[in-house]
């Protein structure tokens, strides 16, 4: 963890050393996780949001790229809403 962490700067250097402070992170995946829930929320919303609203614009290769990105970090989420969610968001001439 200590490779992940010297690359931290800023507002992330800082939530770092609170957090660590208060509550030591256990493991890669502890810190992982406590990262995302602190900066997931942008100003489109969380990844959790944005994946779920997620709507094919350009070429099915592009979509397919942008949606890989969005659901990465939400490896909690079922294959049911995953494979709704990919079908929902293509062109509608797609899912025809």
């Amino acid at each position: 963890m200590l490779v992940s962490t010297i690359c931290f700067d800023g507002p992330t250097l800082n939530w770092y050393r609170s957090q660590e402070e208060r509550e030591k992170f256990v493991s890669w995946t502890n810190l992982k996780e406590r990262l995302l829930v602190r900066f997931q929320s942008t100003r489109e919303g969380t990844v959790c949001g944005q994946f779920l609203r997620i709507q094919q614009e350009t070429t099915m290769e592009e979509y397919r790229n942008r949606f890989d990105k969005l659901v990465a970090p939400l490896s909690d989420l079922e294959d049911r809403v995953v494979e709704e969610t990919f079908m929902t968001g293509q062109f509608p001439w797609i899912r025809a």
